[in-house]
């Protein structure tokens, strides 16, 4: 009898292998027939990606056309089964499958590159600008992405300490020409940035807060990584970092992030700092004499 049960188990365990390369084999054929009309990676001409393993070979990895630039793969062959990509930013693809076998700079050379060619040539048009000037500053918080920092008194807004030496607001401005396109709304991305570190804050689109007025829009993950990718590149392209990398730099000053930037001592335009606006991070103000003047800075 256990005989017989151990025959049965094995025929079972055949049964079922034969049933799951049989199902392998259905997938990566679709797959294996979907390439051909699939855009491939900018790297795909590298040894290193020529010559990869088996395994992620059989990822079947393309360049997404739900999130322009970010590369679409088949994680297992449960996933092929049922036809299921999973969607990553290039850099994260090739850091999570290529760290043995590329540096640091390479993975982000290769990942700016592919989001630069993915551009869509809605973006391609746009302006990057900065702003110290307080009442531009307000603009951009009252008139572009949305925040828990818009709908303020513009004479009064908590936003105008950034009209510093120290500080700006980058933003993405639409060509005149193309508002149709953006229902009319020119400023569609804003960040805080370190002007001398060169650093950037938290990243705003028109997608993750919301559009102005009558221009009300549903929120759009695709849009909003698209765009937002957009903007990030722009500022990587004029020598910007973010802050959680700057963070992680073993260069000191840069480290600092934004502590002890100098902010505007007014947003009122008459009598001391007024009104202070919420930081996307960790800071509070402090102030100091400097001669007569006094001045506001951000400190830990």
């Amino acid at each position: 009898m256990p005989k017989k049960k151990n025959a049965e188990g094995l025929k079972a365990i055949m049964e079922t292998t034969g049933k799951n390369a049989m199902d392998n084999a259905v997938w990566e054929a679709r797959e294996a027939a979907r390439m051909a009309s699939r855009v491939q990676p900018v790297w795909t001409p590298e040894p290193w990606w020529q010559g990869r393993p088996a395994a992620l070979q059989r990822h079947y990895a393309y360049v997404s056309t739900e999130t322009p630039g970010y590369i679409a793969y088949t994680p297992s062959d449960a996933d092929g089964a049922r036809d299921r990509q999973v969607i990553l930013r290039p850099g994260r693809y090739l850091t999570k499958f290529f760290a043995e076998d590329l540096s640091e700079w390479a993975i982000k050379h290769w990942g700016d590159k592919q989001l630069q060619v993915s551009r869509p040539s809605l973006y391609k048009d746009l302006v990057l600008r900065f702003t110290s000037d307080a009442d531009m500053i307000v603009t951009l918080y009252e008139e572009g992405p949305q925040s828990c920092m818009s709908s303020f008194s513009r004479k009064t807004h908590p936003v105008r300490i950034y009209a510093s030496p120290d500080l700006a607001i980058a933003y993405l401005v639409v060509p005149e020409e193309m508002r149709k396109d953006w229902n009319g709304t020119p400023y569609v991305t804003r960040c805080l940035v370190h002007l001398e570190r060169k650093i950037y804050a938290r990243i705003y689109t028109l997608y993750s807060g919301g559009w102005v007025g009558d221009k009300a829009k549903a929120y759009d993950k695709d849009l909003e990584l698209s765009l937002a990718t957009e903007f990030e590149m722009r500022l990587r392209e004029a020598g910007f970092v973010g802050l959680a990398e700057a963070g992680r730099s073993s260069d000191k000053e840069l480290k600092k992030g934004f502590i002890g930037a100098r902010l505007a001592s007014r947003s009122g335009g008459e009598g001391r700092l007024q009104t202070l606006t919420y930081f996307d991070f960790a800071g509070r103000v402090k102030t100091r004499m400097e001669g007569t003047t006094e001045h506001a800075y951000i400190c830990k």
